[in-house]
């Protein structure tokens, strides 16, 4: 069929399109999207990872230019052993871009998720408190996209199952009192029966966030195998929240609550840097096999 092979070649030219371009998609996007996070909101290491991304990649490009014109005359060393350098450079920076980008598509198809079914407890993570005991913007955000959950659940009219909110953050040494508490009094201001209102004030990472919020479902339920479970965070921190809770065994889907445009790209970085981290071992493992079947190729 003429008309299918026309759509087949176009989403393919589409994929190696990317797939070429890929590098300078992600400069350009690193550069304008640093320059204009650090403009509104001030100059600092972690407002600048977009940025530095950027510059990185473009030093990249003027490095292995150079390395693939000069380096085999200026450094002495063999062919070969030049060739191996070479390969161990592009394939590893390759290899993390490629990752990058995986990381930054699946986290957009995740984040975008909205449940269709009911649940029976909505888990919402903190984030800290202006002032000590204030909940900031941020953090409303994860409320509110709850309480949105939780309102349109009780206005059904059939099979009426109203969510049970768990409210999951404890605290810092900055705050006047824990996370969980004011969420539960933003809620309740919000029109949250504190009924159903669970508090779980222990937390100090999204880790323990999902470990110590299934402990308080599972003192509930007899069968958490039957329970659906949501929880809510910020658009960017959907997919390593989902993470966590796959680690601790906590079987849920998340929902993320959206953020500043020109904010979420850099705070996507900081996700992907954290997630390489976690796993660190894995990739550097995985790294080196490609660099090594690279090389033998």
């Amino acid at each position: 069929n003429g008309f299918v092979i026309t759509v087949l070649v176009f989403c393919v030219g589409i994929i190696a399109f990317l797939l070429i371009f890929s590098v300078f998609i992600v400069i350009i996007l690193s550069l304008v999207n640093g320059i204009k996070l650090i403009r509104r909101e001030g100059f600092s290491f972690a407002n600048s990872l977009s940025l530095l991304l950027g510059i990185f990649l473009v030093f990249f490009i003027l490095f292995n230019s150079w390395m693939a014109v000069s380096f085999r005359k200026t450094s002495g060393l063999p062919d070969t052993l030049s060739q191996f350098f070479l390969v161990l450079f592009d394939l590893a920076t390759g290899y993390f871009i490629i990752l990058y980008l995986n990381f930054l598509f699946a986290s957009t198809f995740y984040s975008i998720y909205h449940p269709l079914k009911a649940v029976q407890y909505i888990i919402v993570l903190g984030s800290g408190l202006i002032h000590g005991d204030t909940v900031s913007p941020l953090l409303a955000g994860r409320i509110n996209c709850g309480i949105k959950v939780y309102e349109r659940q009780r206005k059904r009219k059939r099979n009426t199952i109203v969510p049970k909110m768990i409210f999951s953050g404890g605290q810092g040494t900055d705050e006047k009192l824990s996370e969980a508490r004011a969420m539960k009094q933003y809620a309740l201001e919000h029109g949250v029966q504190e009924s159903d209102i669970l508090i779980e004030d222990q937390s100090v990472n999204t880790y323990q966030n999902m470990f110590n919020s299934k402990k308080i479902i599972e003192n509930r339920e007899g069968n958490m195998k039957k329970c659906r479970i949501l929880f809510c965070t910020t658009n960017y921190h959907v997919f390593r929240s989902a993470v966590y809770a796959h680690q601790v065994g906590l079987k849920a889907q998340g929902i993320g609550a959206s953020t500043k445009g020109y904010y979420r790209y850099n705070a996507m970085l900081r996700e992907f840097i954290a997630l390489i981290k976690m796993h660190w071992k894995k990739y550097l493992i995985k790294g080196l096999f490609i660099n090594k079947c690279g090389h033998l190729n």
